[in-house]
């Protein structure tokens, strides 16, 4: 009886180290903040799936094998760990690119979701009219337009809810006036991205194939200032 169970046992086990060695990687042990050009990082975050932050434009990566990724032009993005298997940095067209820190900056760690946790709650979510801060864009209660409060909760929640993503700022601007007013992602009145100029890290990324471009609603953002000149 006990050779007769002996092969079951090995099955079995094998069986288990298999799954073991098929489990899918942890997104966490990526992020970090990683060496580029000489001078330059980029960091990386899990959020929504593991994506790289370059001038706070967000580089889809997609998993593509044990501790290899895929950028959204197809480019193979290997990661290396050492001995005790944490990853010390990824290879790119041949060079190595080191993690200089397991930690990133709360802007960057704020692109990881579009509210704070436990203020992302799509059904907690209430319209509330635009402030109006004198500075020559006159607003509105939405309730008072042709779309309504019923449309605006339904955009901004969403957002909220993933079914749009990486969009940093929503403002509805009817008939001369500001109707609703929402950002995301740590965005602000105060700070937006329209006005960012494009590194040459961040050009030679979207004309490269090694990181590709940006989610597409990753940039140019609606602020205030833009809405001066429709």
């Amino acid at each position: 009886m006990r050779l007769a169970r002996f092969p079951i046992v090995l099955v079995l086990l094998a069986g288990g180290l298999e799954a073991q060695q098929s489990a899918p990687p942890r997104l966490a042990d990526y992020v970090g903040t990683y060496a580029d050009a000489p001078g330059h990082t980029l960091e990386i975050v899990d959020g929504d799936g593991l994506f790289a932050v370059v001038d706070e434009a967000k580089y889809p990566l997609r998993l593509a094998g044990v501790d290899r990724f895929t950028t959204i032009t197809g480019q193979t993005v290997p990661f290396l760990r050492d001995a005790n298997r944490k990853v010390t940095g990824y290879e790119q067209n041949g060079t190595f690119h080191p993690r200089v820190s397991m930690t990133i900056t709360p802007e960057t760690a704020a692109l990881a979701r579009p509210r704070p946790e436990g203020q992302d709650s799509p059904a907690d979510y209430r319209y509330h009219p635009p402030a109006g801060l004198h500075d020559g864009i006159a607003v509105e209660d939405i309730a008072h337009s042709d779309l309504g409060v019923a449309a605006a909760n339904s955009i901004v929640r969403a957002v909220l809810d993933g079914t749009y993503k990486d969009v940093h700022s929503v403002l509805l601007y009817q008939r001369g006036k500001l109707v609703l007013e929402e950002y995301f992602y740590d965005y602000s009145v105060a700070r937006t991205n329209s006005g960012l100029q494009p590194s040459p890290w961040s050009a030679r990324l979207r004309e490269s194939p090694s990181i590709g471009a940006p989610s597409r609603e990753s940039k140019n953002a609606y602020c205030r200032d833009e809405l001066r000149e429709l």
